[in-house]
């Protein structure tokens, strides 16, 4: 749904989007940095992994749940940010 902002309001909601933008490719930094350490850790890309996780070869020990936290969390900032660009 559209959002009508007066005028003389734009560009603070220019630059709340912009500040919003700026926390969520830190917040992609990090997930992606997560990301890699577990890639580097069990030898394992983590498209691969995602998709040995879903299919159950991989059991259910915590760790993989992390992972898969991590990559769920930076794929809703993809998202995101995608939503924020389109906004300025």
């Amino acid at each position: 749904m559209p959002v009508t902002v007066p005028s003389d309001s734009e560009p603070a909601v220019r630059d709340s989007i912009s500040r919003e933008i700026k926390i969520v490719k830190a917040k992609l930094e990090k997930y992606g940095k997560k990301l890699k350490q577990f890639e580097e850790e069990h030898d394992m890309d983590t498209d691969v992994f995602i998709q040995k996780f879903e299919s159950g070869e991989l059991g259910d020990d915590e760790k993989w749940f992390d992972w898969k936290f991590a990559y769920e969390a930076r794929q809703r900032l993809v998202e995101r940010k995608k939503q924020l660009q389109k906004a300025v």
